[in-house]
């Protein structure tokens, strides 16, 4: 009966928490940790985490509390909006690419045909630059660039 009781008491007040809490819980209790006792759960940071000696490593614990962290982070923190998207149309001539290129603060750059849609690859400020000196092709350099996903032949 006692059994009962406490178990009814447990799923009643882990219906409560959070649900990046008791996902916390979870990972931490599968991973060997443990979670310190708070009496205000919604105010549990990752921070908070108790790990037992040589559970896991330094940088799998880093690896767990930017996980956990990326709930607490807005939609707007992590993805950046379509329209402030800094990209390279490969139709543009070289001159207006390379003055794209000087007076953006990105390093990395999208290569699309024409619209944002049309993807080719992905490619260096730097590494463009430097072809776009020798006289190479946009589209050439960012279809064989190995930054390139894959994307645009989906």
């Amino acid at each position: 009966m006692f059994n009962q009781i406490a178990r009814r008491n447990f799923i009643r007040h882990q219906s409560t928490l959070p649900l990046r809490a008791r996902t916390a819980d979870a990972i931490l209790r599968l991973m060997g940790g443990k979670r310190q006792a708070s009496t205000q759960h919604e105010t549990d940071s990752p921070a908070a985490i108790s790990v037992s000696e040589g559970a896991f490593a330094e940088e799998e614990r880093y690896m767990i509390n930017g996980v956990l962290t990326l709930a607490s982070r807005s939609l707007r923190g992590i993805m950046t909006p379509r329209g402030e998207i800094s990209w390279v149309d490969a139709n543009l001539s070289v001159a207006e690419i390379r003055q794209q290129l000087l007076s953006s603060p990105h390093s990395l750059f999208p290569v699309c045909r024409g619209e944002l849609d049309e993807i080719i690859g992905i490619v260096r400020a730097k590494e463009l630059l430097v072809a776009l000196e020798e006289g190479a092709d946009v589209a050439a350099i960012a279809a064989s660039s190995p930054g390139d996903s894959g994307a645009g032949n989906a």
